[in-house]
């Protein structure tokens, strides 16, 4: 079978799966593949469970992304929507192999059902990564071929995360939080100037705000207990959700000092305001990130 054939079978499957109908369901699910849900889903993480959670999700989001466009900018292969653009519900510029939808997500849901005890949440993280490798192909964003290459990627980067981030975090919690500040800033710089175009940008750039905000609340012993009233803590997301769409939607900056704002919102402003609303909490007292 050449190549030409080999593409043209899976573009004909994609058609025939597109007259199903279910167009409106995929485009929705296409949602859980962008940066704004890997953002929101990093900032439930450090506000519900830990700052330390919230900085692991996003530093994998940064890992998954990064290794995603280097092998798109070595293989470039294309797309189904790039060489049949009739079947595309939505299409993108750049390279097709891997899906960085479907890597992401395999990494992301084996990360939570690993570290998760619930059985629904793992039923989810399970689900999570086959509904959207499903529809990146069903709109036309990607072939089989993507999605099971991704997949692989997925599961290789959360072996990475296994054996590398313990060996991480416990460097970067025998040195200082300045000292570790500096090196997160100077790990999205490197990141910027390997990629300074695409979604990795905006990552690197919550990366450096989320940093500078665990910074400031160090210095201002602004760290809320992980045993904290958990109503507290919904409390405390709600506004510092609406804190931020207020800043990403109204501020009159350009969008990467909004990206950078809007995480230090999240990440210090927030503790701040939660230590003024209920003044007779309990600070955290030890010098590690919770």
């Amino acid at each position: 079978m050449t190549t030409s054939s080999f593409y043209d079978t899976q573009i004909e499957w994609i058609r025939e799966l597109q007259t199903l109908d279910f167009s409106n369901f995929f485009l929705f699910l296409d949602f859980f593949d962008t940066p704004l849900f890997y953002f929101l889903i990093c900032s439930l993480a450090y506000l519900l469970t830990s700052p330390r959670w919230g900085l692991r999700l996003l530093s994998v989001s940064i890992l998954s992304n990064f290794s995603v466009s280097t092998l798109k900018t070595l293989l470039q292969l294309p797309r189904p929507c790039h060489i049949d653009p009739s079947i595309a519900l939505k299409c993108a510029k750049n390279y097709g192999l891997p899906s960085g939808g479907a890597t992401s997500s395999m990494l992301i849901g084996l990360l939570i059902f690993y570290h998760s005890k619930n059985r629904i949440i793992k039923t989810l993280a399970i689900l999570y990564p086959l509904l959207i490798g499903f529809s990146r192909v069903y709109i036309g964003m990607h072939f089989i071929h993507d999605i099971l290459f991704g997949y692989l990627l997925g599961c290789v980067l959360f072996g990475v995360y296994l054996y590398l981030f313990p060996w991480i975090e416990k460097f970067l919690g025998s040195i200082s939080l300045l000292a570790t500040n500096l090196l997160l800033h100077l790990a999205a710089l490197f990141t910027l100037l390997l990629y300074p175009k695409g979604l990795i940008n905006s990552y690197c750039i919550l990366l450096s705000g989320f940093a500078m905000g665990i910074y400031l609340t160090s210095v201002f012993h602004f760290f809320i207990r992980p045993d904290e009233c958990f109503y507290k803590k919904i409390l405390m997301t709600l506004i510092g959700f609406i804190g931020s769409y207020a800043i990403y939607q109204f501020a009159p900056f350009d969008l990467s000092f909004r990206l950078y704002t809007t995480s230090i919102w999240i990440s210090f402003c927030t503790n701040a305001l939660f230590f003024w609303i209920f003044p007779k909490t309990i600070k955290w007292k030890n010098r590690s990130i919770p």
